[in-house]
Formats: C-alpha cells, sequence, structure tokens
C-alpha cells in the first residue's frame, strides 16, 4: 500500500514537470509566432512613442503582460475603429500586445495613420449589409427593419440597433440588450 502511494506520488510529480515543461515550449511558439508576425508586419506598421505617459501592454482586457516604459516606442500593428485597444509590438517587453487607445489620444501620427485605410488592418465578419470604408471608419448603410421601425448599423464587429425612442444598442452572446452611446448608431 505505501508503494503505491509512492508510485501515485511520483507519477503525479512527473506528469506537473511534463505540464510545466509543455507549457514552456508553447511560450517559446506563442513568441516565435508573435516575431513572425512581427516581421510580415514591419513594412506597413508604424513606430510611436508613448511618451511620458506609462500604460500597460495587455494580453486582453482581463490580464496584463507588463508596464511599458516612458518614452518607449512601440510598432503598431493593427487597429480597429470601434475596438478601444491597438495591436502593438512593445520591444523592452518583446511582445505583441493591446494598448488602450486613449494612451494615443491627441497624437497626430496616430491620427494620420489610422486615417489611411492601407494602412489598417480590418478584422471584419461577413455581414449582409455591405460595408463602405471610409478614413477610420466602418460604415454601412442603415436600413429599416418593418417589423420593429428600428434601425440598424453594422460595425466591423457589432450589429448596433436603434430603438423606438432613440437609443442605440447591440444584441450581447446571451441575447441581452447592451446600450451603448447614441453616435454608434449614427
Amino acid at each position: 500500500m505505501r508503494s503505491e502511494r509512492v508510485d501515485i506520488s511520483n507519477e503525479i510529480n512527473r506528469l506537473k514537470e511534463q505540464l510545466e515543461s509543455s507549457e514552456a515550449r508553447l511560450k517559446q511558439i506563442d513568441s516565435q509566432i508573435g516575431r513572425l508576425e512581427l516581421d510580415s508586419l514591419k513594412s506597413t506598421a508604424l513606430k510611436i512613442s508613448i511618451g511620458e505617459k506609462e500604460p500597460y501592454l495587455l494580453a486582453n482586457e482581463y490580464s496584463q503582460i507588463g508596464k511599458l516604459e516612458k518614452n518607449e516606442e512601440l510598432t503598431i500593428i493593427s487597429y480597429a475603429p470601434d475596438i478601444e485597444r491597438i495591436k502593438v509590438y512593445s520591444p523592452s517587453l518583446d511582445t505583441i500586445g493591446y494598448v488602450v487607445k486613449q494612451v494615443f489620444i491627441g497624437s497626430q501620427i496616430v491620427n494620420e495613420f489610422i486615417k489611411q485605410p492601407e494602412n489598417i488592418e480590418y478584422h471584419k465578419p461577413q455581414t449582409e449589409n455591405s460595408s463602405i470604408q471610409t478614413g477610420s471608419r466602418s460604415q454601412s448603410r442603415p436600413t429599416t427593419d418593418s417589423s420593429t421601425s428600428s434601425q440598424r448599423r453594422t460595425s466591423t464587429y457589432r450589429t448596433y440597433y436603434r430603438g423606438p425612442r432613440g437609443g442605440c444598442y447591440y444584441i450581447n452572446s446571451s441575447g441581452n440588450k447592451i446600450y451603448v452611446d447614441k453616435s454608434k448608431c449614427n
């Protein structure tokens, strides 16, 4: 009985080591993929200094990769007009992540960059409405749904609806209405 416990304990330790080794290998592969992605995008990417601000580089909206250095020069990889984050490469952290768009508010270089559609990597799903790319926005013609008499606007990621009293909302994956600023429906 005691030897069985020792065997099980040894097997658990061996599996933990394998798991840690696999996780380390996955991180290496992710880093290599990121470098390849960056190399392929450098020709169209824009470099910009973040100035005196010290924002965090984000993996997603819930987790941080690390804090960026003051005056660090980031490489902007992609931008979607209706998303509040810009995909960037950080040399100090040697990784790709996201920075909140407000970090760049007032930056003439970024404003010019996002006005040029050829510099932007748009991520758009297939929709029934035909989208028109103008500058830094993805717009579509509002359509009227005859059964509910509400206007609908499809953006790059969501379909926004204008209700009968002028409110603007979209329907999330759970089927709930999420109200947003009225400018999203304009």
